[in-house]
């Protein structure tokens, strides 16, 4: 770890920077999912609040907290309308997504080793045609 100590102006950038992120995570409340609308409105270019959620672990721990609480409205949401038919058509692919561990697919397919197949395919005659019949369309090879 450095000795330094944080120069004044580095710090007032630190404090801006905790303002700015405090900042979007109030409108990320109102705005999530959209990740992208929440920042511009705060004239932050989407690729910084993404390095923040990647380098400041506090910061996305509140995002993370965000995006269960809006996961526990969605839930509660398709609960409470189930009986209606869009109600859980528009809210059952977002919960498949963020918490699939409860609303995703549960039947889990594994394979190992080769398949052998053979496919067989037959045309049956039509019961109008007789063995001693010439069957239209077919050429003869000879097989007299």
């Amino acid at each position: 770890m450095s000795d330094k100590k944080p120069r004044p102006d580095n710090l007032a950038n630190q404090e801006l920077a905790n303002e700015r992120k405090a900042a979007f995570l109030e409108v990320l409340q109102n705005l999530w999912p959209n990740v992208y609308q929440a920042a511009r409105s705060l004239e932050i270019p989407p690729r910084v609040v993404y390095h923040w959620k990647t380098k400041d672990k506090e910061f996305a721990e509140k995002w993370e907290e965000i995006v269960q609480a809006k996961m526990d409205e969605v839930e509660s949401g398709l609960l409470r309308d189930s009986s209606e038919k869009w109600g859980a058509h528009l809210r059952l692919p977002v919960l498949k997504a963020y918490r699939p561990e409860r609303w995703g697919d549960r039947s889990k397919v594994e394979h190992s080793g080769g398949v052998n197949y053979t496919i067989e395919h037959s045309i049956p005659a039509p019961a109008s045609w007789t063995e001693d019949e010439e069957q239209p369309g077919l050429p003869d090879h000879g097989n007299a």
